[in-house]
């Protein structure tokens, strides 16, 4: 990713670029589930309060996320 993301930087476009790439990872990622399934695991395995904590918010907004419908009414 961080490949990419440097590449990205050297076109004429480059930041430009390099925000809509992240934006596209991102909503893939959270299709894909990965930040649920991150927070999960950093809930059960971390001894870290500040992790779990942080853990629970993500898993949170994940939820309300999810819970809207996709025009962002709801």
């Amino acid at each position: 990713m961080e490949t990419a993301r440097a590449v990205l930087t050297t076109t004429p476009q480059g930041e430009a670029a390099d925000a809509l790439f992240v934006k596209w990872l991102m909503e893939h990622q959270k299709e894909a589930g990965v930040f649920a399934t991150v927070s999960q695991l950093v809930d059960q395995v971390s001894d870290n309060p500040a992790a779990k904590m942080t853990a629970q918010e993500i898993s949170e907004r994940v939820n309300r996320a999810t819970a809207q419908p996709a025009n962002g009414v709801g």
